[in-house]
C-alpha cells in the first residue's frame, strides 16, 4: 500500500484541503507534496510523530458511528470502529504499514528473501493488521485471481471473534478470490464436549456463510493437526499464536521460498475438499444417475432450515422452472422425505419472515419460485397437511441469526446447502460425520431460548400475525 495513495484517499474521505492537513502536520505544502508525489517520505526520526499527528487528524475528521463504510476504496476488509480512539489506532497501524513499505523500497530491502517475520501482539493490533494486510493484497490483485488458504484455531474464541468482527465492504474486489478453509475433523468431537470458552458451531457456520457471500469458498477436511495460518498464495503467510495469558500474536512471513515450500507441504497432506459449486454438482449428478436412489436408502434424521426451500411446491409449479426433469423429481422425493413424520424438522422464524417479505422459495440447482403477496399465506397453509397427529413433536421453530443455509443430517453424514443473497451462487458442503446433528440439537433445540415447540395454536397465531402484518 503506497503511503501517497493512503494519504490522498484519507484526505478525500475527511473532506479536507491538503493545505489544512499540512498545517496540522506542521509541514509546508511543498513538504506534503513530496510525500503525495512519492518523492520523499518522513525520516525514521520523524515517522513516529508523523503517524501520531496524521492518525489523530483523520480520526477527528472522519469518525462517526458506522464510518467504516467510507473506507471502501482503501480497506475492502475492515471492521466497525467502537470509538474515535479505535479508529485512530487502526489508522496509525495503516500509516505505519504504508511507511514501512515506502522505507523498504527507498533502501532497497527485498522482503521476499528476508528470513525474518513481523510480529503483531494484542487483539486490536492483530485485528487491525489483518484488515490492512488483506485489503492491500485484495486491492492490488483486484484483476487477478487470488487464492487464500486458511486455518484458524476454531476452538479459540478470541481468534474466532476477531474474524467475526471483520466485514467485507468492497463491491467487486472479491470476485476473483478463492477462499480455501482447512479444518481438522476432530474439532467436531471437541465441540460436542462443550469445553469452557468453546465457540459455537452456529457461529462457525455464520462465519462460513458470511464469507461465502463475497467469494468462492471451499472447505477442506483433514485428520492431521495444522498450525493456525492464513496464506495468500505467492504473497504472504501469516501464523496465529498466543501468549501464555491468551493474548493473540500474528506473525507475517514474506519469504517467497518459504511460502512456496509451505504451500507444497500443505497440499500434500491428507486434506479432502468437501465443497462443490453448482456446476460441479450438476456434473456429478450426470455422472452418477443413481445418487438419489442411494441417498433414499440413507436415513434422514433432521433438517435445519435457515432459508425458504420449496418443500411444498406442486409438480405443476416445479414444471414452470427451467431445469432437468429428473433432478426436479429427485428433489421432490427428498423434499417429501424431509417433511415426513420420521424426520425432525426445524425452521428459523427469520426464514419464514423473509419468505413473507420476498415471496421466494428455492429449488436447489434449479432456481427460485416466486409467490405474489396474495399467494404467500396460502402457500404456508399447505404446511397444515403435514401436521398430522403426533407429528408436532418433530417440528421446531428456531430463533437463529443464520441465513441462506439448509442442513440435511443423515445417519452417517450431513449436507449443508448455502446460497448467496442474490441467489446466483449455490454451494453444497459435504460433512462425512454424524456429529453435526447432535451438535445442532444441543445448541438450538435443547435451549428453550432458541427453539419453540410446534403446536396448532402457535401455527395459527403465527399465520394470523402474518395476515395482520400484510394488511
Amino acid at each position: 500500500m503506497k503511503i501517497s495513495f493512503l494519504l490522498k484517499e484519507l484526505i478525500v474521505i475527511a473532506k479536507k484541503q491538503k493545505t489544512d492537513f499540512a498545517l496540522h502536520m506542521n509541514m509546508t505544502p511543498s513538504g506534503l507534496s513530496k510525500i503525495l508525489t512519492e518523492k520523499g517520505i518522513p525520516t525514521i526520526k520523524d515517522r513516529k510523530i508523523f503517524t501520531k499527528l496524521a492518525s489523530e487528524y483523520f480520526a477527528q475528521n472522519i469518525y462517526s458511528p458506522g464510518c467504516y463504510w467510507k473506507f471502501e476504496n482503501i480497506f475492502p476488509v475492515i471492521y466497525d470502529f467502537e470509538s474515535q480512539d479505535d479508529l485512530q489506532s487502526f489508522l496509525s497501524y495503516a500509516i505505519e504499514y504504508a511507511l514501512d513499505g515506502a522505507f523498504t523500497e527507498e533502501i532497497n530491502i527485498n522482503l521476499d528473501c528476508s528470513e525474518r517475520g513481523q510480529y503483531y501482539i494484542g487483539k486490536r493490533p492483530v485485528l487491525g493488521l489483518l484488515c490492512i494486510l488483506l485489503s492491500d493484497y485484495v486491492t492490488s490483485n483486484s484483476n487477478n485471481p487470488l487464492e487464500i488458504y486458511f486455518s484458524i484455531p476454531l476452538l479459540d474464541s478470541s481468534y474466532t471473534k476477531i474474524f467475526q468482527k471483520m466485514v467485507l465492504i468492497g463491491k467487486d474486489g472479491f470476485k476473483n478470490i478463492i477462499f480455501n478453509f482447512f479444518y481438522n475433523k476432530n474439532f467436531l468431537n471437541e465441540l460436542e464436549q462443550k469445553n469452557p470458552g468453546t465457540i459455537s458451531f452456529d457461529s462457525i457456520l455464520s462465519l462460513i456463510v458470511k464469507y461465502q457471500k463475497h467469494f468462492q469458498i471451499n472447505l477442506w477436511e483433514t485428520s492431521q493437526d495444522i498450525s493456525p495460518f492464513l496464506l495468500l498464495k505467492g504473497n504472504i503467510l501469516m501464523f496465529f499464536n498466543a501468549q501464555i495469558d491468551g493474548t493473540p500474536i500474528l506473525t507475517a512471513v514474506y519469504n517467497k521460498s518459504y511460502i512456496a515450500v509451505f504451500y507444497n507441504i500443505l497440499m500434500k497432506r491428507d486434506a479432502r475438499k468437501i465443497s462443490y459449486e453448482k456446476e460441479e454438482i450438476i456434473t456429478f449428478l450426470e455422472d452418477n444417475p443413481d445418487f438419489f436412489d442411494k441417498l433414499a436408502d440413507k436415513k434422514l434424521k433432521s433438517v435445519y432450515n435457515f432459508t425458504s426451500f420449496g418443500y411444498m411446491l406442486t409438480n405443476e409449479e416445479l414444471d414452470t422452472l427451467n431445469g432437468d426433469k429428473t433432478l426436479k423429481n429427485n428433489l421432490k422425493k427428498l423434499f417429501d422425505d424431509a417433511m415426513s413424520n420420521n424426520t425432525n424438522y426445524s425452521v428459523s422464524s427469520t426464514s419464514m419472515d423473509k419468505f413473507i417479505s420476498m415471496g421466494k422459495v428455492i429449488v436447489p440447482f434449479i432456481g427460485t419460485f416466486y409467490f405474489p403477496p396474495n399467494k404467500r399465506i396460502p402457500y404456508l397453509q399447505r404446511f397444515d397437511s403435514y401436521l398430522k397427529e403426533g407429528s408436532y413433536n418433530k417440528m421446531k421453530i428456531i430463533n437463529s441469526d443464520l441465513s441462506n443455509m439448509v442442513i440435511f443430517c443423515f445417519e452417517e453424514f450431513s449436507l449443508a446447502y448455502v446460497i448467496s443473497d442474490t441467489y446466483e451462487r449455490e454451494i453444497m458442503h459435504f460433512f462425512g460425520t454424524n456429529k453435526i446433528n447432535d451438535i445442532l440439537y444441543d445448541e438450538m433445540i435443547k435451549s428453550s431460548e432458541l427453539s419453540m415447540d410446534f403446536s396448532t395454536e402457535l401455527w395459527n397465531a403465527y399465520q394470523q400475525e402474518l395476515i395482520d402484518h400484510i394488511h
